[in-house]
């Protein structure tokens, strides 16, 4: 609560430099302000003086110019209204003519289903319509194709039903009125008179359009408008001395369409008809009366908005006002300076007792020559800058006390006798129900929001993020629901109270709320959000409950990653069992694709563990760590083979801190793939470093076990530690050919050694592998061409 001292806001010194007070003295310290009015009274009186003066010997003149004046811009304002209303009539009149339904009905010969709930909801468009443009006293649409009869109270399946069923029509006979049905029109305005149930008769003005617009040719729809002549007269009669005279309003054809109708209209003779050049005054005989007329014309249409008023009008004012500039100039003359003069010393007073007020509530002494106004100004000017300064503070408190609330709210952590309602009222929140859930987002990204990055903080980005997102959300929110928007845990958290019992409603309402919101933060001001809801809970206990869940459903974005909405519903299904599938020959199966360097197929092997892992519903966080963990350690093992090559690995890359470092589980995917293409690229580089080496032991090994009939190359992989497959590829890179050509050629090479030296082919066979003569002879005449015995007779 802030406290202030009232003697302290009139302090010496601010009030000194708010006033600025000039220091010159003046000639009557004393009387200042009291001869300053008297001055200005004695100004002020003499300008109406001078004014009289001058209307005494201008009267006549003047007041028929202004009045002339006056009545040419009061019909230029019918002029304007008129027009603006018979814009609003065309402005209707296409509003209708391009409703989508009415132009797929205007082709349609013939009625079926479909095409009648086309008509049916055309109709609800014209109820709308009528709504919106109260000012339409009736419009309705002709299909010709169709013979149907359409307006905003009913449908008529012939024209004759309509026509029957119609008010009068003016005197028009169906045939005639069937006729202008189907004869071309574009804005045409056609006066008639109606008869009313009453018994009376009204004029009507009615306009028709015919469709499709545009079209020279052909009337596949037609579209009336009907319209009250009560709406144009009285426009007609705003004009000045109308009560005198008469204004009408003529059409094209000079026929009279609306006319006043005060006590003192003048008859209209034909000779009105023959209007002066627009704007000007002319004069006219009237059964004897001299008559003023006037006109201007339509800006839209070929309409004449007239007025004539009698002459005599004109010189009774004229007349009056000489006698009266006299009287007045008399009266303002002797009464002007006594009251002028009484006002002065009545006005001075109050001020001057003012001045006292605020000389000792503010222990400031007025000093003579100063102005008075001057220093009541900067009184009040100082005391509204510190009551300003008041009700800044006191906002601010307020929405600091209104989010303490809002979090004691949301965590349950409100006193049991706490006397909710007053602090409900206090702070604007109205419930309208005990039906709450909580809705939670947390911002990802909103960088692209800003272009002038340098030239704002961090903290008022966010805080101008935050704004964004509260206004738009509350604002959605508050269209069906009710909602309240605080930052709690550097989210917002925004508290939904249902106005409806209906879970599904509730449901959808919320939905609605999500997917708004992410339409206009996410699309319209590139803010990546992440949302969070929870169930819908009762009592005031329950928003505890919802927040709760809100927050356990957030947690889940390490799964779901960034820019989701996550329902607590969704997550707090019954989840597998607890453990995942990552059997042992899939390791195995990982690690020969890595040691082999087949990055591809390593990467579908993993691919293929996240689908089966994460696509059987939901997944907790702990066992989607848990699995991305031990594919981590799994990789790692294909450097055991490698003397050092682990801590070297780790210390590049750091797997494991860059696991920590994500905040989702597709994060930790894209990282594990990056990882596995390094190990990979690692892998093949430390290879190729000893490629050499290893392939001259294992050309060696089969020189020097070329006639080991068990020699193949299985036994050379274990003999060197190395996976079959991967001993198979590097060999065939190094040397250009597979490891068992190169063992069947080394035995050829030493076979053919021995054949020369006279030795038989079974004896050959023995010493150099093979496990009888027959497979001798078909491996030699495979490489040689001919077979061993060829060979030995050939030498």
């Amino acid at each position: 609560m802030l406290w202030y001292n009232k003697t302290d806001f009139c302090d010496q010194s601010a009030i000194a430099s708010v006033m600025g007070l000039k220091q010159t003295a003046s000639l009557f310290p004393k009387r200042r302000l009291f001869l300053s009015w008297m001055s200005s009274y004695a100004f002020i009186l003499s300008i109406p003086l001078l004014i009289s003066t001058l209307v005494y010997f201008q009267a006549g003149a003047i007041i028929r110019n202004e009045t002339n004046r006056t009545n040419i811009a009061l019909l230029m304002q019918v002029q304007q209204a008129m027009d603006s209303r018979m814009s609003e009539i065309s402005r209707f009149s296409m509003q209708v003519a391009l409703n989508p339904t009415l132009a797929g009905l205007m082709y349609k010969t013939e009625l079926t289903e479909f095409n009648r709930q086309s008509m049916i909801q055309l109709q609800r468009d014209f109820g709308l319509y009528k709504v919106v443009n109260p000012f339409i006293s009736e419009f309705y649409v002709y299909f010709p194709n169709s013979g149907v009869v359409l307006n905003y109270s009913g449908m008529y399946d012939s024209p004759a039903l309509f026509y029957e069923l119609s008010e009068d029509m003016g005197g028009i006979t169906y045939p005639e009125w069937l006729d202008l049905m189907n004869r071309k029109q574009a804005g045409e305005f056609i006066v008639f008179d109606r008869q009313n149930p009453a018994g009376t008769s009204a004029r009507m003005i009615a306009t028709g359009y015919s469709l499709p617009l545009g079209d020279p040719y052909r009337v596949t729809a037609k579209l009336m408008t009907i319209v009250d002549e009560k709406l144009f007269r009285q426009e007609v009669e705003r004009v000045q001395l109308a009560s005198q005279g008469t204004a009408f309003i003529l059409d094209g054809e000079n026929r009279i369409l609306a006319a006043s109708s005060g006590s003192g209209s003048v008859p209209i003779p034909e000779s009105a008809m023959a209007l002066p050049e627009e704007g000007n005054i002319t004069s006219m005989d009237v059964n004897g009366k001299k008559i003023t007329v006037s006109f201007v014309s339509s800006e839209v249409n070929n309409w004449k908005y007239v007025s004539m008023v009698p002459s005599s009008v004109f010189l009774e004012k004229a007349q009056y006002i000489r006698n009266l500039t006299l009287l007045s100039l008399a009266a303002c003359l002797i009464g002007g300076v006594i009251i002028a003069y009484y006002f002065a010393r009545r006005n001075v007073h109050p001020v001057h007792e003012l001045i006292e007020l605020l000389s000792k509530k503010g222990k400031i002494a007025f000093e003579e020559s100063k102005n008075e106004y001057d220093f009541i100004k900067g009184v009040v000017a100082h005391t509204f800058e510190e009551k300003e300064e008041i009700n800044r503070k006191l906002e601010q408190q307020h929405a600091a006390m209104r989010l303490n609330f809002m979090k004691r709210l949301l965590n349950g952590r409100l006193e049991r006798n706490y006397p909710l309602d007053e602090a409900l009222t206090s702070y604007n929140i109205t419930f309208h129900s005990d039906r709450f859930a909580v809705i939670l987002f947390y911002i990802e990204d909103y960088n692209q929001l800003f272009t002038d990055s340098s030239t704002r903080a961090t903290e008022e980005k966010l805080e101008f993020v935050h704004l964004i997102i509260k206004n738009i959300v509350e604002e959605l929110a508050n269209q069906q629901q009710c909602g309240y928007m605080e930052e709690v845990d550097s989210m917002l958290a925004c508290l939904v109270n249902f106005k409806d019992g209906d879970d599904a409603r509730s449901r959808d309402a919320v939905a609605f709320i999500l997917s708004e919101a992410k339409r206009y933060v996410q699309d319209r001001f590139n803010i990546l959000f992440t949302a969070s809801v929870s169930r819908i809970h009762s009592g005031i206990d329950g928003i505890a409950a919802a927040y709760r869940e809100a927050m356990e459903a957030m947690e889940y974005k390490i799964v779901t990653g960034s820019s989701h909405m996550i329902h607590y519903e969704d997550i707090a299904a019954p989840q597998r069992e607890q453990q995942f599938y990552y059997p042992a020959e899939l390791e195995q199966q990982l690690i020969n694709f890595i040691k082999a360097g087949q990055l591809e197929q390593a990467s579908s092997a993993l691919q293929d563990i996240f689908d089966r892992n994460m696509s059987g519903g939901p997944v907790s966080i702990d066992l989607a760590k848990c699995l991305m963990f031990t594919m981590i350690g799994t990789m790692l093992k294909t450097l055991d083979d490698i003397p050092h090559s682990e801590e070297a690995f780790m210390n590049k890359n750091q797997p494991v801190s860059r696991l920590f470092a994500c905040e989702s589980i597709p994060e930790m995917k894209v990282v594990i793939m990056d990882i596995l293409q390094h190990l990979c690229r690692y892998l093949e580089q430390n290879k190729r470093s000893h490629n050499t080496g290893l392939r001259d032991q294992v050309l060696a090994y089969i020189s020097g076990h070329y006639d080991d009939v068990n020699l193949n190359i299985s036994a050379i992989a274990e003999e060197f530690d190395v996976h079959p497959s991967y001993l198979s590829q590097f060999f065939k890179e190094q040397t250009g050919s597979s490891m068992l050509d190169t063992i069947n050629k080394t035995r050829i090479n030493q076979a053919k050694l021995l054949l020369r030296e006279g030795a038989t082919i079974g004896d050959v066979a023995l010493k150099t592998g093979f496990y009888n003569s027959n497979a001798f002879i078909r491996v030699f005449k495979k490489y040689e061409g001919v077979t061993p015995g060829q060979y030995k007779a050939a030498l």
